[in-house]
C-alpha cells in the first residue's frame, strides 16, 4: 500500500506544471497574444467593479486608464514572469507616455519595482523601487519618453519586475512599452546610449531636417491619435522632408533604431 502511494505521488509530480525562470536578456513589447499569459495582475485597492480600470494590454502596449469617481484607493499591480537577479541586472530601457488631465499628488504613484519572494506584492519579501514615473518630469502630453539603465541590485530567490498604478481619483492615463531587461552587472560595452535626434526648424510649414539618424533606423511621424502618417527607412544620417501636404497641428516624430531603441519628440506643423 505504501509503495502504491509513493507511485501515485510520483505520477502527480509528473503531470503537475513546472514553472521556470525567464532567460535573460528579456524583451517585452506587450503584445497580448505573446505576453499576457506571462504577466500576473493584482488588485490591492479598489475592487473589480466595472467603473474601475485596471492594467490591460491594448494595441501592443501596457495601459492603465484613470479611475472614475469614488474615494477608494486604486492600487493595481502587474507583475512579470520570474527572473534570476542573483548577480543583479538592469532594465536597459523602457518607454512610457502619460495622458489625461490630472497631475500627480503625493498620494499618486506610477512606479517600477523589482519584487522578491513572491509575484504577489502583498507576500513579497522586498519591494525595491526602481523608477518613479510620476516624478517632476511628468507631462500628460502623450509623448513617449524612455528610461535607460535602471540598476537592479543583487536579489536572492524569486524575483520579478512590477508596474504599480496607485491613486484615489486622479486622471492619470499611462502607457508602457518596449521593456528590455538584462542580467548581471553591465559593462561599459553593454550600456545603451541615448539616441540624439535633431529636427529643425520646428515649428515649420514647408520642410524639416531630421539629423542624427543611425543605420537601419525607421523614421515615423504620428498624429495625436497615434496613427502613423509617414514612415521611412533612410540610408543616410540626415534627411530633408517635405511637410507642405500635412494638416497643420501637433505631431510626434519617432525614430527607432535596429535594436529597438526609440526616441520621440514633438513636431509642430504650421
Amino acid at each position: 500500500m505504501k509503495q502504491n502511494s509513493i507511485l501515485m505521488g510520483l505520477a502527480l509530480l509528473l503531470v503537475l506544471p513546472t514553472f521556470s525562470q525567464e532567460i535573460l536578456p528579456y524583451y517585452c513589447d506587450f503584445d497580448q497574444d505573446t505576453h499576457e499569459s506571462e504577466w500576473e495582475f493584482y488588485r490591492l485597492g479598489a475592487n473589480t467593479d466595472e467603473e474601475f480600470y485596471t492594467w490591460e494590454f491594448e494595441n501592443d502596449e501596457l495601459v492603465h486608464y484613470y479611475p472614475v469617481g469614488g474615494t477608494v484607493v486604486t492600487d493595481d499591480w502587474i507583475v512579470s514572469p520570474e527572473f534570476d537577479f542573483s548577480n543583479g541586472g538592469s532594465i536597459d530601457s523602457v518607454s512610457h507616455a502619460f495622458g489625461g488631465f490630472g497631475f500627480p499628488t503625493e498620494e499618486d504613484t506610477v512606479m517600477i519595482y523589482v519584487i522578491t519572494g513572491s509575484s504577489n506584492p502583498n507576500l513579497a519579501w522586498n519591494l525595491t523601487p526602481l523608477k518613479l514615473l510620476t516624478d517632476e518630469t511628468y507631462n500628460p502630453d502623450n509623448v513617449w519618453r524612455k528610461s535607460y539603465n535602471l540598476s537592479i541590485p543583487s536579489m536572492s530567490g524569486e524575483s520579478h519586475i512590477a508596474f504599480r498604478y496607485k491613486t484615489i481619483n486622479n486622471w492619470l492615463d499611462v502607457r508602457i512599452d518596449d521593456l528590455h531587461i538584462s542580467g548581471g552587472p553591465l559593462s561599459d560595452d553593454d550600456m545603451i546610449v541615448d539616441q540624439r535626434i535633431e529636427v529643425y526648424p520646428n515649428p515649420s510649414s514647408d520642410y524639416i531636417t531630421i539629423d542624427g539618424i543611425t543605420a537601419n533606423s525607421t523614421v515615423r511621424i504620428l498624429n495625436v491619435a497615434g496613427q502613423t502618417v509617414f514612415e521611412s527607412n533612410p540610408t543616410i544620417s540626415q534627411m530633408r522632408l517635405d511637410i507642405q501636404n500635412f494638416t497643420k497641428g501637433l505631431y510626434i516624430l519617432n525614430v527607432q533604431t535596429a535594436n529597438q531603441i526609440s526616441t520621440s519628440q514633438k513636431l509642430v506643423i504650421e
